[in-house]
């Protein structure tokens, strides 16, 4: 039994609507991910959660 005319529209927007859904929590969880707050540690060595900070490693370059 094939689907109704007016079935087909409404199942089409229900799966636009969830891969909107499924793309609007990877965004969101990726922007937090990345705003987290806190020290961020470069081999070892504390680097400041707010400021300027720079580490130069030998044979790996500059980071900033």
């Amino acid at each position: 039994m094939g689907l109704s005319a007016v079935s087909r529209p409404v199942r089409s927007i229900g799966i636009v609507l969830a891969v909107l859904l499924v793309v609007l929590t990877a965004t969101i969880v990726a922007v937090r991910v990345h705003k987290r707050p806190g020290p961020v540690w470069a081999g070892g060595l504390p680097w400041p959660g707010e400021g300027q900070a720079a580490v130069a490693v030998a044979g790996v370059g500059l980071s900033l």
